[in-house]
């Protein structure tokens, strides 16, 4: 028993400091959601269900995508930012025509979860991926259709995602990114344990946790 227990703490250290380096953005209110690959575990669905039941409230939501054999897709976003973002009316305009239920031009959160089933079929039935998900993820429309009618070639240029439209916004957030992800301890103190864990699982979790609490405080 007390092995499993330190495996399960080994892995949920493990998929904090993961998911704090690689969801940033999203974290931090730059992105309204970020997309991240992880292997697949057992308890995987278990630990989605704590971290929404304890992050919800600071609007940070974990939404399960796909999954194969060896690997799982999980969206994680802001969901007051995601929403602005699929009411955006071009944009909008753009995933109705993919058959998203993007319905009322003016408020979309009606139809919050329809969007992100459809999604998730898109990219189960979907041949290679859905990339009109780069509007989930923030991206220029311009750039995500560029992207679909060139299939990822011909593009301007190439950091967190490739450009065919305005480079500015693009360069603005290659810079932003780096910077932030040098701070994921910050991340993982902050948004995973504070909000995360109780005050008797932060003893449990032992040094570890302890450092980082008090590093954050």
């Amino acid at each position: 028993k007390g092995l499993e227990v330190c495996f399960i703490i080994m892995i949920q250290q493990k998929l904090d400091t993961l998911l704090a380096s690689h969801t940033a953005p999203t974290l931090m209110g730059v992105k309204p959601a970020n997309l991240v690959s992880l292997p697949r575990f057992e308890t995987f669905e278990q630990m989605v269900q704590n971290y929404n039941a304890h992050l919800n409230q600071q609007d940070i939501y974990f939404h399960p995508v796909c999954q194969c054999n060896c690997k799982q897709l999980l969206l994680v976003y802001r969901k007051s930012e995601l929403v602005k973002t699929l009411c955006e009316p071009q944009k909008r305009a753009f995933l109705l025509s993919y058959g998203y239920p993007v319905y009322h031009k003016n408020n979309v959160e009606p139809y919050f979860d329809e969007i992100l089933t459809y999604l998730a079929q898109r990219a189960q039935s979907t041949k290679g991926f859905p990339h009109e998900i780069g509007i989930f993820l923030g991206y220029p429309l311009e750039d995500v259709v560029g992207f679909i009618t060139n299939n990822g070639c011909n593009y301007k240029y190439s950091g967190c995602w490739k450009v065919y439209g305005d480079e500015t916004y693009s360069r603005l957030q290659t810079a932003i990114v780096p910077s932030i992800k040098r701070y994921r301890w910050e991340f993982i103190a902050l948004f995973m344990y504070k909000f995360y864990y109780s005050k008797q699982e932060r003893v449990t979790h032992g040094k570890y946790c302890n450092y980082l609490l008090e590093w954050n405080r």
